[in-house]
């Protein structure tokens, strides 16, 4: 009778640490190593830029609807007259599923202090500068101010950094710093 009930305790340990064993997967040891994995981040396949200077709206968009390696992404050249003033808005959204379109633009928003556009305008006489903070009072770059200056062309690159964990820095911030979710090149002139 005791040997009898020394199997069963056995057993029961062996199915305990079995059970146990199976439950935990590898998701909950990355989780356990790098606890902030569990947002992983949504594709972005959509960045669309709203101009406004007060009476004209304009609107270009980079597109990439398969995502990196696919099919090239199709990207509208920007045209803007010289000497304005635009207020521009960026909107993200991912829309690679053709049936759910889902903008990402307010997860940035309530994000703010873990994300920054960069604009890296080359040769065009254009100026950009930021018209948002986050909590903290560090730029986003959701709303920014363009200034086209004189004719001129060439091409303006903006990139969206996910900076979490402190990586995110007081103004300008670092464009070196976290990983890019969106990097787009755009032709531009001013007129």
């Amino acid at each position: 009778m005791k040997m009898v009930n020394s199997y069963k305790a056995f057993m029961i340990a062996m199915l305990s640490a079995s059970v146990l064993f199976v439950g935990c997967s590898d998701d909950d040891d990355d989780e356990l190593q790098n606890p902030h994995n569990h947002n992983e981040e949504e594709a972005i396949t959509t960045m669309e830029l709203t101009f406004t200077d007060g009476t004209n709206t304009l609107s270009y968009t980079f597109t990439d609807p398969d995502g990196d390696g696919g099919n090239v992404p199709v990207i509208d050249d920007i045209i803007l007259p010289s000497a304005g003033t635009y207020a521009v808005s960026i909107s993200v959204r991912n829309e690679s599923d053709i049936d759910h379109t889902h903008d990402i633009t307010p997860e940035i928003v309530t994000e703010g202090h873990e994300h920054q556009f960069f604009f890296d305008v080359n040769t065009a006489d254009v100026t950009v500068s930021y018209a948002d903070t986050d909590k903290d009072g560090n730029p986003i770059g959701l709303a920014t101010q363009w200034v086209a200056n004189s004719a001129s062309t060439g091409t303006v690159t903006i990139t969206l950094k996910h900076q979490p964990d402190g990586l995110k820095e007081p103004a300008p911030g670092n464009p070196n710093a976290g990983e890019a979710d969106i990097d787009a090149t755009f032709n531009i002139t001013v007129q």
